[in-house]
């Protein structure tokens, strides 16, 4: 019945796509979900954003996130992260920092660290040198010296040293 009131309005409107049958595959308002997608998720054929929220539905169903909830927008905890990407990172998409260590989940994920290890932080071997710095640099991570020449790798970074070669250093 909700159907055809639909249909019956669009018509009544004179809506230039209305042919009296939406077409499964389509996708009439354009927000990047089929109409069958549409009817599935219960959002608006007619509106692109059903919820209000500044987000087309297609897009909130491509980042996880609710595209009937205007308060659960694709980055719900403010951390950088979308929901889709907490999804596969693992980490609550509800928390900003899912293994309470200090740092945003989207800050760990950035410097290649992991956010649901706390104990592994920005920098994880305490050399001065962030976790992104240290695969920049080409140095490990998880050695506070990679050349062994008994210089910090941040040290050798900041005096303008090569922290791969044990012959030169500060």
């Amino acid at each position: 019945m909700h159907t055809l009131l639909l249909f019956a309005a669009l018509a009544f409107a004179g809506h230039p796509h209305w042919h009296g049958k939406l077409p499964p595959n389509g996708d009439f308002d354009k927000d990047g979900l089929s109409n069958a997608a549409e009817r599935a998720a219960g959002t608006s054929l007619r509106r692109t954003d059903t919820d209000r929220d500044g987000w087309l539905d297609g897009e909130e169903v491509a980042w996880g996130s609710d595209p009937l909830d205007a308060t659960a927008g694709p980055d719900d905890d403010a951390d950088g992260l979308y929901v889709v990407q907490e999804v596969a990172a693992g980490t609550d998409p509800t928390v900003a920092d899912s293994d309470g260590d200090g740092w945003l989940d989207g800050e760990e994920v950035a410097w290649g660290s992991d956010p649901l290890d706390a104990t592994a932080g920005p920098d994880d071997d305490s050399d001065g040198l962030y976790v992104v710095q240290e695969v920049a640099a080409g140095t490990d991570p998880t050695v506070a010296d990679t050349d062994g020449d008994g210089w910090l790798d941040g040290e050798e970074v900041v005096y303008g040293t090569d922290p791969l070669d044990a012959a030169v250093f500060p």
